[in-house]
């Protein structure tokens, strides 16, 4: 694997992470590194969402066929 997939699962989160940090740095804004540090955390949540989410799709299609999931979350069911 090559590029920044080798190192982040979700390089597109990192770049605008960074970004958004950069540009607090460059304005000097507290509301930016506010803002920076919000949105790192709502990407890091979302990706761990997704990835726990992903690993038991993989996990349970392969089991009959079936391509169904019953997984709670945060106190809700969801199934697929």
């Amino acid at each position: 694997m090559n590029g920044p997939y080798r190192y982040f699962s979700d390089p597109q989160y990192v770049g605008t992470s960074l970004s958004l940090a950069g540009t607090a740095i460059y304005y000097q804004s507290v509301t930016g590194y506010i803002l920076a540090i919000d949105m790192y955390i709502i990407f890091w949540i979302s990706v761990m969402f997704f990835e726990v989410n992903e690993r038991a799709r993989r996990k349970n299609v392969g089991q009959n066929g079936q391509k169904t999931m019953d997984m709670s979350v945060s106190g809700f069911l969801l199934t697929y």
